[in-house]
């Protein structure tokens, strides 16, 4: 099955009702399933604010964005 019939099977089961949260838990636990650790990066660098960003930049304790990154990459889906 393709990524894309995935996706639509799994929005497909839901209830007529879904609201917006199920729909978007149903779609992070099918990445969570299927995605890489460079889909997991994508996903929370598009979260970061700017405000966030500079804090990776010059952080103050002893977190880099880099490392943070790095560390997502590596992780396997659940």
């Amino acid at each position: 099955m393709s990524e894309k019939q995935s996706l639509l099977q799994a929005v497909g089961a839901l209830p007529d009702d879904a609201s917006w949260s199920e729909i978007t838990n149903t779609l992070l636990l099918l990445l969570a399933r299927r995605g890489s650790g460079t889909d997991y990066a994508s996903l929370y660098r598009t979260q970061l604010t700017a405000e966030q960003l500079a804090e990776y930049a010059n952080p103050k304790g002893d977190l880099r964005l880099d490392d943070v990154i790095a560390e997502l990459e590596t992780r396997h889906p659940a």
